[in-house]
């Protein structure tokens, strides 16, 4: 059972961090980020460096928020996002986004930008169906995570584009993987799919994210 975005180092996970150090430890695929409320230039400098520099390390999370802009202006962090952005295209790294109570903005961005299909995940996605609809078109991932309290089945059944993640930020392994197994086993019911389906279809998504065969 894969975890698309945990902050525990485990090998079911995709690991990432809104620092620009890199978290140690054994994971499925491991990431550094920044986002505002950590921002400095050298921080930035940092995590462009580790992104040209250590081809196993991706990125996330990165993104927009609106609830840092009384002291970072949406344009401001639109600017700076957009520089990080580029940087992890132009090196081919997977790229975890952040997005709160910016989602036109966030649109916008990625609108601008050329990648590489499926290369970008929007994680803890809350969104309706219409933006869901929107981001699929765009060959981006949708992580769909505790805070998701819709019905699953109108998404998935629009496009399959959908993975789980548990955004789980604890230190034990074990309540990590209860957590994991639940979402699983309550996806699994709602869509009447088994679960080993539900797995070979998040591995197929993890292939492609990764750009792995």
């Amino acid at each position: 059972m894969l975890d698309f975005h945990s902050h525990l180092c485990e090998s079911s996970s995709i690991v990432c961090t809104d620092n620009a150090s890199v978290l140690e430890g054994s994971c499925l695929l491991s990431c550094c980020g920044l986002l505002f409320d950590k921002y400095s230039k050298e921080k930035l400098d940092i995590l462009l460096h580790n992104i040209r520099n250590m081809k196993s390390v991706h990125l996330g999370e990165v993104g927009l928020d609106k609830r840092f802009i009384a002291t970072v202006s949406m344009q401001e962090q639109v600017q700076r996002l957009k520089v990080i952005l580029k940087e992890a295209i132009r090196e081919d790294k997977s790229i975890t986004l952040h997005c709160v109570n910016a989602t036109g903005a966030m649109i916008d961005v990625l609108s601008s930008l050329s990648f590489r299909p499926y290369s970008i995940l929007w994680h803890g996605f809350t969104g309706s169906l219409e933006t869901a609809r929107i981001l699929s078109k765009m060959n981006i991932l949708l992580s769909i995570g505790p805070s998701f309290k819709k019905p699953i089945a109108p998404f998935f059944e629009q496009d399959r584009n959908i993975v789980l993640e548990t955004d789980y930020t604890g230190f034990s392994l074990d309540e990590h993987k209860i957590i994991l197994m639940s979402m699983y086993q309550n996806f699994s019911s709602e869509l009447n799919l088994p679960i080993s389906d539900l797995e070979s279809h998040m591995q197929s998504l993890f292939c492609k994210f990764t750009c792995q065969k």
